[in-house]
This record gives C-alpha cells, structure tokens and sequence, in this order.
C-alpha cells in the first residue's frame, strides 16, 4: 500500500525533477519541437499538388488582391462502373502569386461542374455548379457561398424556371459589389444566335429578381449597388454574325438599363474586328478595360490594346500592348 505522504511528495518531486534538467535537453526539445511543425507546414502547403495530376489545368482564373486569387482547375473526366464519367473540377486560393494552391472546393458540394465564381474580397466568395443538361427542363443549379474565405459555405438550390429563364441558360458571370448587391448574367447561345439573361440581389443572394436583358455577353463588373460595367455588343449592328463584345456599357441604375461607353481607342484597317474580353474596376473611379483588333481569319496575332480611367469612366486614355508584351494590371 502507498502511504498518503509519498502521494503527497511526488508533484513536488517532479517539479523538482524539471527544475534539475540539464538545459541542453530542453534546448533540443524546442529544436525537434521546431522541426516538426516546419515539416508538417510543409506536407500541408504541399498536399493539394500532390493531389492533382498532370491533367489538371487552370480554365479560368482572377486576382483578388495583390498576391491573392482563386483559380478554377479542370482535370480529365473520371470514367465511373456504370459507363458514365465524373467532371473533375477543384476551385482554389493562393495567398503567394501561385507558388502554391488551397483547395477550398465544398467538401459536400451537391454538383461537379463549376459554372463561375467570384470573390469580393478575400472572405466574401460565392460560386455556382451545376451538373446540369440543356436539355433538362428541371435542371438544378446550386449557389454557394462563404464569409471565411472558403473554409464553411453555405448551399443554395437555383432553377431557371422561376425566373423565366430560357431552357438552354447558364450562369456565366457573378459580380457583388457589397456582401449584399450582387448579379448574375445568364448566357444562351446556339449557333449565330445569342441571348442574356441578368439576375440581381440586395440580401446577399437569399432572393433575386430578374432585371431587363442586357445585350451583352460579359465579362462584368460592378463597383456599387447601382453602378456596374458590362463587355457588350455594339449599337445598330445588322445581319449575322451578331457580335456581343465589341463595346463597353454601363448602368448607372443597378443594372436596369445599358449604355455603350465612347473609348479613344487606336485605330485600325477595316478589315479587323474589334473585342473586348476584360473589364475590371479596383474602385469605384479606377479601372479598365482590355482588348484586341483580330484578324477573322485567325492567320495574325491580334493588335492588343488596354484602356484605363480614374475618372469613374467619365475619361479614358487607351494605349496599344506591343504584340509579346505583358498587360499591366
């Protein structure tokens, strides 16, 4: 039997014991302490590449802040026992100009294929999938979104019929200009005919209502709850082809009506056709919008070109890219 004295002695005795180690033991703890925790950092920076094959490829990507952007990543279609095949798609944050990637892809996402996604900031994300078919009546899309970054979201069910929306629709552009005014352009497009479709909230996404078509296919961008910018197609345009990205456009009423914006840009032969392909606005009076003249028969390089203001768009100084050169952002 233990006596309730020695019981008492031995934390006393083991503080003791610690007080006595001799220093180098503790100094080579820390430094094993150290060690392990740079290794563990290290197989957690690396884990989501080590996950992606040689497949996997970036389809769309856009920066966030300096050093800070997500990506969409594609891989090769998983042939499953039925027959059928699984889209593998993975949406993913770098914090280090793409050193490395973090998969915040929804761990219960209802759906694989990715549609489009958008980050007002680096907490604020939302992003559509759907497996659906344009043929499907009844096709489900799901709205997710997150205030952490990616860590949690939530998950909302979209259907098209609702709102009206054309059979064949897609979601193909969301932009939030607070964590509470948002839109979303729908894209219908089968062989020289097109048409868009534009969806607003002000509550963060929990209820949209379907605002006027705009004429225009994306990208767009917008800076407030009523003002926004829209790659569009250009007034009086007759016959087919019917082009939807050879103008700018702007809304100053929420997205309600449309107005192509005059841009001093630098001219061209006759013979090249004109298209926009990105607008972005780091505020509301800084942006800008890029481009190129291209040759329809796809034998030359397009003549680039990039348009800036930081006057809200009231003026704009454009500049052609030299061909090979880098567009500054």
């Amino acid at each position: 039997m233990i006596s309730t004295k020695n019981k008492k002695n031995t934390p006393q005795l083991t503080r003791r014991a610690a007080l006595t180690t001799p220093p180098g033991v503790f100094l080579r703890i820390m430094m094993f302490c150290l060690a392990l925790l740079i290794l563990l950092s290290c197989i957690s920076c690396s884990s989501f590449a080590s996950q992606l094959d040689a497949s996997f490829f970036i389809i769309r990507k856009q920066l966030i802040s300096p050093g800070y952007e997500w990506a969409i990543f594609r891989g090769q279609d998983r042939a499953q026992p039925d027959g059928t095949s699984v889209t593998q798609m993975r949406l993913c944050l770098t914090e280090d100009s793409e050193e490395s990637w973090k998969d915040i892809t929804p761990a219960t996402m209802p759906a694989q294929w990715i549609e489009t996604v958008f980050f007002l900031d680096r907490y604020h994300g939302w992003m559509f999938a759907s497996d659906a078919q344009p043929e499907d009546p009844d096709a489900r899309f799901y709205l997710l979104s997150t205030v952490d970054g990616g860590k949690h979201w939530q998950t909302q069910e979209f259907r098209r019929q609702p709102y009206n929306l054309m059979l064949d629709m897609f979601p193909t552009w969301i932009s939030f200009s607070d964590p509470q005014h948002g839109w979303i352009l729908w894209h219908w497009h089968m062989m020289n005919s097109s048409r868009e479709s534009l969806l607003s909230t002000t509550d963060g996404g929990k209820t949209w209502k379907r605002l006027p078509d705009p004429q225009g296919a994306g990208p767009m961008d917008f800076v407030s709850s009523r003002e926004g910018w829209l790659i569009c197609a250009s007034d009086n345009q007759q016959g087919i082809p019917f082009w939807e990205d050879d103008a700018l456009c702007a809304t100053r009423d929420g997205g309600k009506h449309w107005k192509t914006v005059a841009l001093p840009i630098p001219r061209q032969t006759s013979d090249l056709k004109l298209s926009f392909d990105e607008v972005r606005f780091k505020s509301g009076r800084e942006g800008f919008v890029t481009g190129g003249f291209y040759n329809l028969s796809g034998t030359t390089e397009p003549n680039e070109f990039m348009c800036r203001t930081r006057s809200g768009g009231r003026r704009w100084r454009c500049l052609t890219i030299p061909k090979g050169g880098e567009r500054d952002e």
